[in-house]
């Protein structure tokens, strides 16, 4: 009888072996027409690797830009899982390269199946079902497995991460991750269908992990992670990369990512500066399409009317100070603008700019006109401090 090599030993059936939970199962159109449908064990869609990649590593992965739409459904996991997994830690997960080798060469040794899955850390049933199923493959290859040394901690304890929910301080407003901006692409949303809790929708998702343990993803404001077991159902849909994605990101690598904080302020700050600049020098320095450059500003300024309505319900706050220190006045503004680009707006030339705003000289109209300006946090007039003086 012909010798089979380990990995033709290995039962790796995704898809029938009842001892092995996969939990995911993919169907993507791709832009040549395919489609192709992929079982994994873990998914990961990240739009910084550009890539939707599977594992085990022999189902590969999908460049992003390569795929039309799809969707991934998270199947339920086998009742009482998580219980039977304090008693049996690997049951349900993929078999170990060799695992089945040893199973299977124990089985043959004698062994029970109950001795065998205290060995692994499978319930007995499982290791005599997998038994089975390497007689099978033995019978249709004609072959016999080469006798190996079992590896050690095949039944060693695995700590499964929990669900939980954290909430961290929100990105300014201007950095907002929204589904609408045009010079984002999200490759995905999620939706998870908890047991006993309401359904979780998250969108605009710029990535998302799928593993063996359950899924955790990062959105605006906040993170989370779900067990699979605390899921009935779920999934995720693939959206369509736009059609001009590689061919941008060829010359602007950046192009259609989400933006960070810092470099959305630079393109807010370039589109209120009067007279404002051509967009190219931004945009090669922020590895970012000159269109996009203005498409965002565009669309900050959207953002903008609606955080900064206008006019203001009521007029910024005018603070004086006696015994008074001169014609000068602070403005205070808020992020959404230049300092430099509200004093011109009203005709004031600044003595000084700074990050907080800009000192100098007012007459009574412009005071009024900076205090319904939206931009305008406070004006004030600053006092002279007469230090105190003690008896002699």
């Amino acid at each position: 009888m012909p010798t089979l090599r380990p990995w033709e030993f290995l039962d790796a059936d995704l898809v029938d072996d009842p001892t092995v939970y996969v939990p995911y199962r993919t169907r993507l159109e791709l832009r040549g027409g395919e489609s192709i449908e992929v079982p994994a064990v873990t998914i990961r869609i990240y739009d910084f690797t550009g890539r939707i990649a599977f594992e085990p590593e022999s189902c590969g992965s999908v460049p992003i830009a390569d795929v039309a739409g799809g969707r991934i459904d998270i199947r339920p996991a086998p009742q009482g899982l998580k219980q039977l997994r304090e008693r049996h830690p690997w049951a349900y997960r993929m078999w170990r390269p060799n695992e089945a080798i040893v199973v299977h060469q124990w089985a043959r040794d004698g062994l029970a199946f109950e001795e065998i899955a205290e060995r692994v850390g499978r319930p007995a049933e499982h290791v005599a079902t997998k038994v089975d199923r390497v007689e099978a493959l033995l019978r249709a290859a004609g072959g016999v497995p080469p006798r190996i040394t079992p590896p050690s901690g095949l039944n060693c304890t695995l700590v499964e991460p929990g669900t939980q929910h954290r909430r961290y301080e929100p990105p300014p407003w201007y950095a907002v991750l929204a589904p609408d901006d045009p010079t984002v692409h999200f490759p995905c949303t999620l939706h998870l269908v908890p047991h006993g809790s309401p359904d979780i929708d998250v969108s605009p998702l710029n990535g998302c992990t799928l593993d063996q343990h359950g899924c955790s993803f990062t959105t605006l404001g906040s993170s989370g992670y779900l067990e699979l077991t605390d899921l009935a159902s779920g999934w995720v849909e693939i959206q369509p990369a736009p059609d001009d994605l590689v061919r941008l990101r060829e010359a602007h690598s950046e192009a259609y990512r989400a933006w960070r904080a810092d470099h959305a302020k630079q393109v807010l700050y370039w589109g209120r500066e009067e007279p404002r600049a051509e967009p190219d020098a931004l945009a090669a320095r922020l590895a970012r399409p000159p269109a996009h450059i203005v498409a965002k500003y565009r669309h900050i300024q959207a953002v903008a009317d609606v955080v900064f309505p206008t006019p203001r319900a009521e007029p910024a706050p005018l603070h004086r100070h006696e015994p008074r220190g001169g014609d000068d006045y602070a403005v205070a503004v808020t992020e959404r603008c230049t300092p430099r680009a509200v004093a011109a707006r009203h005709g004031v030339a600044p003595v000084l700019a700074m990050g907080w705003g800009f000192l100098a000289p007012l007459t009574d109209d412009q005071i009024t006109a900076l205090r319904a300006d939206r931009d305008v946090v406070y004006v004030e007039q600053p006092g002279i401090v007469e230090p105190a003086i003690g008896p002699a």
